[in-house]
């Protein structure tokens, strides 16, 4: 099995195993090799067309292609950094090369020049977790899918105005709003021009998409909601695509806005990070149709230890010896020792497995560690998870294992 990345040449045939796998048709409209590569190098529309390079494929010893996946560059962020995240896409093999190893040989590969080329994270959408959980991802980001009655909504009188968005392209007032947001929320993505597909279908004159961008009674931009109509079980929804807001202020006069459309609408659908509490937007759940569930939102898988450990922030002072066992990263199977001082690491260093301090605080799986680091678990799951030997006091481990704010919604 040879793995590498792709050439030019060979992006079509990407394409044929993705149409193949995910039941999407490929219509190359004629075109041969040289004009469809051509058109997507002058026009990407998309960032797997811009970066489309970095794909990485396995390949027979005569060089047919067997599996590949897509690597695509993100910036997200993390405890108050800004760092470098790989976003994993376009995982595919052909049929009859399934279940010989080639996503596994692709994922190691891409996964050793994301660590020699400075990357912090990746992130992936699974088809299973179990099948991911093999390569060290793990789930990390739950969101909680709210579905309200609007007739339920309170009335609330905001002193703010509402902008429609015409399709025009000009993004400026989402995106500082966009940007406000994200820097509260681990692995949340900072857009490129390439990340606003939630926008580039809008306009209410030509499509079914629509946007509002609301701003403060200063005219400060401070929230957007952006959504379609669509019908379920003869309720006709408004089906909202991303709701960003600054406070809860804004976005009680964002469900007002909502709360306008009820005769047109019957009920209103989001998601929204975990770690809050939507409650008032429903105060009585026996007499109407809203409800809550839980959804989980892609998987998590740190890539450089070390450098994560020193960007983290932790609780208080202290000190911890973590061992960290990692089957595709031999770098980031060490023990790790860390001192922290008012919430920020001072010192993080790591010595082999084989020369292992008198005490090992902390020994956990690349999976369960990508987990607690960017804030999935609080001290008390340890009593229900796997993955995890606590040798020290919950004490102790509290400084590094807590809840911290954690939600993406950028799909790739």
């Amino acid at each position: 099995m040879i793995i590498r990345k792709i050439n030019e040449n060979e992006l079509m045939e990407t394409h044929n195993i993705s149409s193949l796998c995910f039941g999407r048709a490929h219509d190359t409209k004629g075109k041969d090799m040289e004009e469809y590569m051509r058109e997507i190098k002058e026009n990407p529309v998309s960032k797997s067309d811009a970066y489309f390079l970095d794909t990485f494929a396995a390949f027979t010893p005569e060089g047919e292609m067997m599996s590949c996946i897509r690597v695509m560059p993100y910036e997200v962020t993390f405890d108050g950094n800004k760092l470098k995240m790989s976003g994993i896409g376009g995982v595919c093999t052909y049929p009859q090369h399934r279940r010989k190893g080639a996503v596994r040989e692709c994922f190691r590969h891409a996964m050793k020049e994301m660590y020699e080329n400075g990357v912090y994270f990746s992130y992936l959408y699974p088809f299973s977790e179990k099948f991911y959980g093999n390569f060290g991802y793990v789930p990390s980001s739950a969101c909680i899918h709210w579905s309200f009655d609007l007739t339920a909504i309170p009335n609330y009188h905001y002193d703010g105005t509402f902008q429609l968005y015409r399709g025009d392209g000009n993004y400026s007032g989402f995106d500082t709003v966009y940007q406000s947001f994200a820097k509260k929320f681990n692995m949340m993505v900072h857009r490129d021009a390439y990340d606003w597909d939630v926008l580039k279908n809008a306009n209410p004159f030509k499509g079914k998409r629509y946007a509002y961008l609301y701003k403060d009674k200063d005219g400060r931009p401070c929230g957007y909601i952006v959504f379609e109509k669509s019908i379920k079980q003869n309720q006709s929804i408004l089906d909202c695509k991303e709701v960003i807001f600054d406070s809860f202020k804004t976005l009680k006069s964002i469900m007002s806005l909502a709360k306008t459309f009820s005769a047109e609408y019957d009920i209103i659908h989001f998601n929204a990070p975990g770690c809050l509490s939507l409650e008032y937007f429903c105060e009585d759940y026996s007499q109407f149709s809203s409800y809550r569930n839980i959804r989980q939102n892609g998987m998590v898988r740190v890539i450089n230890v070390k450098e994560v450990l020193k960007r983290a922030s932790y609780k208080g002072n202290g000190a911890l010896n973590i061992r960290i066992q990692d089957s595709f990263l031999e770098m980031n199977n060490r023990v790790f020792h860390i001192t922290y001082k008012e919430g920020a690491a001072l010192e993080v260093s790591s010595s082999n497995t084989t020369d292992l301090p008198s005490v090992v605080d902390i020994e956990m799986t690349i999976n369960q560690f990508s987990a607690a680091i960017v804030g999935f678990y609080d001290i008390a799951d340890l009593d229900y998870l796997e993955g995890i030997t606590l040798n020290c006091s919950r004490e102790k481990a509290a400084g590094f294992i807590f809840k911290k704010p954690c939600w993406i919604n950028n799909h790739f």
